[in-house]
This record gives C-alpha cells, structure tokens and sequence, in this order.
C-alpha cells in the first residue's frame, strides 16, 4: 500500500465533484463513523470516530458491491482486507 501525504479534498487528483459516492447503511462499529463508496470510481472515504477521513483509490469493485449489499459484514474486517492491506490500494488522508 502506497501511502501519500495529507491533503485536503480540493486538492485531489481525482475530481471529487464526478464521484459518485454513496454512503453504506448505518452499522454499529466501535471505530469506523462512516463509509462513502463509489464502484464506478473503485474509491471509498472512510471516516473513524476520531475524526480522521481517508480516501482509499483502486478497492475492488466487487468488494464495494459486497459491503453494499451484505448488511452484516464488519466494517473494520472489510476495510483491513480490502483497503488497508488489499494489493494496489492506495490511500491519501483527507479533510473532509
């Protein structure tokens, strides 16, 4: 996993207006606050309960689709597997 520098969303390469991002059912997570994904753009915003937000860019497609409509997967199961330690995922920190 590559991991870039802070940066706040305006600054994005990606342009954050054409993501399509949609939040993922409410679930009770001991860490995770939100998620935003987008299946077109394979990007998901994961924000935690501290209060930081990252924006993690190449997430598989098929893994957004499954946390989308499995209800009951774990979110800090599924962000381990598919964003943080997933092969060619890259994540920068946001300020959202």
């Amino acid at each position: 996993m590559t991991v870039n520098s802070p940066i706040a969303l305006p600054r994005l390469s990606m342009d954050m207006d054409s993501i399509e991002m949609i939040k993922t059912p409410e679930r009770s997570s001991s860490a995770v606050r939100s998620i935003q994904a987008s299946i077109k753009n394979a990007a998901v915003i994961v924000t935690f309960k501290s209060g930081h937000s990252y924006l993690y860019r190449g997430v598989s497609r098929r893994a957004i689709a499954a946390l989308k409509l499995m209800p009951t997967v774990s979110l800090g199961f599924w962000i381990n597997e598919y964003c943080v330690h997933a092969k060619g995922v890259t994540y920068s920190a946001i300020t959202i």
